[in-house]
C-alpha cells in the first residue's frame, strides 16, 4: 500500500473512494516472533481524531480480526480533535464516533469504561461505515462480549510532518485461544481507504516446555527397547 498524496497537496486518487492524506491508510505489517503477535500501521489519521477541515473531521476505525473462530477487535482509541496529536497507550479511554452518510465524523463519545485502548475482545457489536461497499470499521462491546487480552499498544504521529502516524501493538498470541488468524483489517470510520493482511498464522504455538516432554518421552521409549534386548 502507498500513500495516495504527499503532506501538502491533499487532492490525488487511490482508493477505494476520495484521496487525501486526512484520512490515508499507507501500510500494515503484520508479523510473530514466538508467542508474540506484532502488528503495525502507518497512516494519515493522528491520535487526536485525524484532522479538523473545513468538510469535517477524520476519525480512526479500530482493528478487525477475523480468524477460525470468529472475529476480533482492538480498540485503537484517538478522542476529540485537540489538536495536541499526543500519543495514545494502552489503556487509554476508547472512542467511538459518529459518522455522517458523507463520511465525515460528527461528534464522539468514550467507549464503555473497559473498552480501553488496546484491549482485545470478541462478540462485540461493529458498526459499519457509511460509504459502499459498507464494512466494519468500529465496535462496541455488549453483555455478551468478551475481553480476552490487552496489547502493548502505542498510536503517535509524525513530529515533523504532523500529517503521518503509526499505530503500533504486541500481544501473547494465546489470546485467540488456539484460532487460526486468516485476514488482518485496518480502515478509517469513514470507510475511505482499507488496510488489509492475509496471513494463516496459528495461534498455538509449542511450548517449549511440551517440546521437552517429547524429547523425555522419546528417551524412555529408547531406553525401554534398550533393556529389552
Amino acid at each position: 500500500m502507498i500513500e495516495d498524496t504527499d503532506d501538502t497537496t491533499n487532492n490525488l486518487f487511490l482508493g477505494p473512494n476520495s484521496g487525501g492524506q486526512n484520512y490515508d491508510g499507507e501500510f500494515m505489517g503484520v508479523m510473530t516472533q514466538g508467542s508474540t503477535l506484532y502488528l503495525s500501521i502507518l497512516t494519515g489519521q493522528r491520535p487526536d481524531n485525524g484532522f479538523s477541515g473545513s468538510k469535517g473531521l477524520y476519525s480512526p476505525g479500530d482493528i478487525r480480526i477475523e480468524t477460525s473462530m470468529g472475529t476480533f477487535g482492538i480498540e485503537v482509541g484517538g478522542g476529540a480533535v485537540s489538536g495536541a496529536g499526543n500519543a495514545l497507550t494502552e489503556g487509554a479511554t476508547g472512542t467511538t464516533y459518529a459518522v455522517n452518510s458523507n463520511g465525515y465524523t460528527t461528534g464522539s463519545s468514550d467507549t464503555a469504561a473497559a473498552q480501553t485502548v488496546g484491549s482485545v475482545w470478541r462478540d462485540v457489536d461493529w458498526i459499519l461505515d457509511p460509504l459502499a461497499p459498507q464494512q466494519p470499521v468500529q465496535f462496541e462491546i455488549n453483555g455478551g462480549s468478551s475481553q480476552v487480552g490487552e496489547a502493548d499498544f502505542i498510536f503517535t504521529r509524525d513530529s515533523v510532518t504532523a500529517e503521518h502516524a503509526i499505530i503500533e501493538l504486541a500481544l501473547d498470541i494465546g489470546v485467540f485461544g488456539g484460532a487460526t488468524l486468516q485476514e488482518f483489517y485496518w480502515l478509517p470510520s469513514c470507510g475511505n481507504d482499507e488496510l488489509h493482511v492475509s496471513t494463516d498464522i496459528t495461534s498455538v504455538p509449542e511450548p517449549a516446555s511440551l517440546a521437552l516432554m517429547g524429547l523425555g518421552l522419546l528417551g524412555m521409549i529408547g531406553a525401554a527397547r534398550r533393556r529389552r534386548t
